[in-house]
């Protein structure tokens, strides 16, 4: 009870928190003032006798509560959390556990990659409807979710399942209905013919078939889910702001890291995961990043030119498009400009546009 209280303030502080961000953030964009440094408004979480979950601890406990996977709790969970309308928008960003919780599921039981591939596509069904999602939270998902799932990408050991079910099926084929083979050799080397295919490329010809899906099919929907995670990825300018930076190369590593481990597809898709996580990072900056101080900047541009990180030096598949690494110069140029002007009294808003 003692684990469900904390991550019920976790929860709670995190959409008081973001509130207040977003609230912040509008207010600094509409005003016509010239602020200083010493009018910078300190963001402090609303009055929670106006939150929605501080009116409704009970239903944020009922969300934090896992499942057990009986029948029973199952249709309770799809009934009263993950039907709820506040579930995708008020809870969902700020605790990814569950998918964690039916991933291990898998892990557990040894599910075929189908399930993970409907897991996948049924809380991919309720992120579209979360306006974002904690980058702090989706960090420590990711690591997690990696270790689960890595045993479903092992190339070696899906070659020795295909390659044994092969074997099976020329048995068949060349003593049990070797009979039938001579008896209407046609129609019996069709149906061995579909069923090879089958095997070698995972797919099924008909109900029948025990064939699960293709690690392909299953990586293509990792990254899906990932993409549309990272593509609402937010932090709060109230933290400290090493620790947001050090947590986009922290998931950044992490992706790297799924490439090589075969959870990822290839290093294109890597490479479009890269620019989903800069195109949040310069929201990021394009937001509030006139209040971050000049330090950041100049640490960071230092960084990105000195240091060969992945997340910047992973080269595009045609030199005339823009790199990451110029684009992450650009960003962090304009946005230690602003902070610049900020400092100075002028609230400059400036586009984030290299070209």
């Amino acid at each position: 009870m003692n684990q469900l209280k904390f991550i019920y303030l976790r929860v709670l502080l995190s959409v008081l928190y973001l509130t207040a961000i977003s609230a912040n953030i509008q207010n600094a964009s509409q005003s016509k003032d010239n602020p200083n440094p010493s009018q910078i408004q300190q963001i402090e979480p609303q009055d929670t006798k106006t939150n929605f979950f501080a009116q409704n601890k009970d239903l944020i406990l009922k969300f934090i509560k896992k499942p057990k996977f009986t029948k029973s709790s199952i249709k309770c969970f799809f009934r009263h959390t993950f039907n709820n309308p506040y579930y995708a928008d008020k809870y969902l960003p700020f605790d990814l556990s569950h998918i964690i919780t039916f991933s291990s599921f898998a892990s557990q039981t040894a599910k075929p990659r189908e399930y993970l591939f409907n897991v996948i596509s049924i809380f991919k069904s309720k992120l579209f409807f979360s306006r974002c999602i904690n980058g702090y939270e989706f960090e420590q998902f990711l690591g997690q979710y990696f270790s689960l799932i890595a045993p479903y990408f092992d190339q070696r050991k899906e070659k020795e399942e295909r390659i044994i079910k092969i074997k099976e099926r020329l048995y068949t084929l060349l003593y049990d209905d070797f009979e039938n083979l001579k008896a209407n050799p046609e129609k019996i080397l069709d149906e061995t013919a579909a069923s090879l295919d089958s095997i070698i490329n995972n797919t099924k010809h008909n109900s029948q078939d025990d064939i699960d899906l293709s690690m392909y099919d299953l990586q293509h929907a990792v990254f899906n889910l990932l993409q549309l995670c990272l593509g609402k990825l937010i932090w709060s300018p109230k933290d400290n702001e090493i620790l947001f930076w050090e947590s986009i190369k922290s998931v950044s590593g992490m992706l790297d890291e799924g490439l090589k481990k075969h959870i990822l597809p290839d290093t294109n898709h890597l490479n479009e995961l890269f620019w989903s996580q800069i195109a949040s990072f310069s929201y990021l900056i394009e937001s509030w990043g006139n209040i971050l101080p000049e330090r950041f900047y100049n640490n960071l541009l230092e960084e990105i030119n000195t240091k060969p990180f992945r997340l910047w030096t992973l080269k595009e598949n045609d030199p005339l498009l823009l790199s990451k690494f110029r684009h992450l110069n650009y960003v962090l140029n304009q946005g230690h400009m602003r902070s610049k002007l900020y400092q100075n009294g002028n609230n400059a808003i400036m586009p984030i546009n290299p070209n």
